[in-house]
C-alpha cells in the first residue's frame, strides 16, 4: 500500500509469492526434513524475498532449522548442494544472478541446482517447474500476465484506474513434477487436493 499511497490512477496485480505454501507442502510431503538451505540472489527482490521468508521462521520453530545461502558465485553454491545431506530441503527464493554477475533465467536456475543436488528443491516461479525442481505452491507469470492484461482492458474501455483494486491476492497454485517426486518416493495420493502434475504417464484409460 505504501508504494502506491498518494498515486490515484494505479491499479494492476501485485506479485506475491506464496512462501509460506511452498515450505508447508514441501514439510508435508518430506515429513523427515531437519533443514531447510534458502537460495536466494542479493538483489533488492531476492533480499526482500528474504525478509518475507524470515517472518516466517518463528512458525517452523522446532520442525527444522533454516539456512540462507551467503553471496557466492554459481560454482561455490553448486559445491554447497552437492554436500547436502538427506534430511534438508533447497528451497529456490528469488534468484536471478550470483556474486560474479552470471544472470540466469528462472529454468536454467533450476536445472543447474537439480543436477548437482541429490535432496529434494522446491521454488516460488512456475517457470521453474520441469526442469528439476519437486514443485511448490508456484506463481504463474502467463497467468499472471493475463489478469494484468484483463485490468489494462477496463482502463482501455474506459474504466477510472484508481477505482479498481489492486489484486493482492495468491494467485500460485500447488504444480509438481512427477518424475521428481517418484525420485524421492513421494506418492500423487499425498499432494494436496486440486494439484497440478507435469510429465505424468499417460494411461490408457485417461487418454481414451
Amino acid at each position: 500500500d505504501a508504494m502506491i499511497a498518494g498515486q490515484p490512477r494505479v491499479t494492476g496485480i501485485a506479485e506475491r509469492l506464496d512462501e509460506a505454501g511452498t515450505l508447508d507442502i514441501a514439510l508435508r510431503l518430506h515429513p523427515e526434513t531437519k533443514r531447510v538451505l534458502v537460495v536466494h540472489d542479493y538483489t533488492v527482490t531476492g533480499m526482500a524475498t528474504r525478509r518475507e521468508i524470515e517472518t516466517l521462521l518463528p512458525r517452523y520453530a522446532g520442525r527444522a532449522q533454516f539456512e540462507f545461502m551467503e553471496h557466492l558465485a554459481l560454482a561455490d553454491i553448486l559445491a554447497r548442494l552437492e554436500k547436502l545431506q538427506p534430511g534438508t530441503l533447497v528451497l529456490i527464493s528469488s534468484f536471478a544472478n550470483d556474486k560474479a554477475g552470471q544472470v540466469f533465467d528462472h529454468p536454467a536456475v533450476a536445472e543447474v541446482f537439480g543436477a548437482h543436488c541429490s535432496v529434494p528443491i522446491y521454488a516460488l516461479h512456475g517457470a521453474r517447474l520441469g526442469h528439476g525442481i519437486a514443485g511448490g505452491s508456484l506463481l504463474n507469470g502467463a497467468e499472471h500476465g493475463r489478469r494484468a492484461a484483463e485490468l489494462a482492458i477496463k482502463v482501455l474501455q474506459g474504466a477510472d484506474a484508481g477505482s479498481i483494486p489492486v489484486e493482492t491476492g495468491n494467485l500460485s497454485k500447488p504444480m509438481f513434477d512427477y518424475q521428481v517426486l517418484q525420485r524421492f518416493g513421494v506418492p500423487l495420493s499425498a499432494l494436496p487436493e486440486g494439484s497440478g502434475v507435469i510429465n505424468q504417464p499417460v494411461s490408457l484409460y485417461s487418454k481414451h
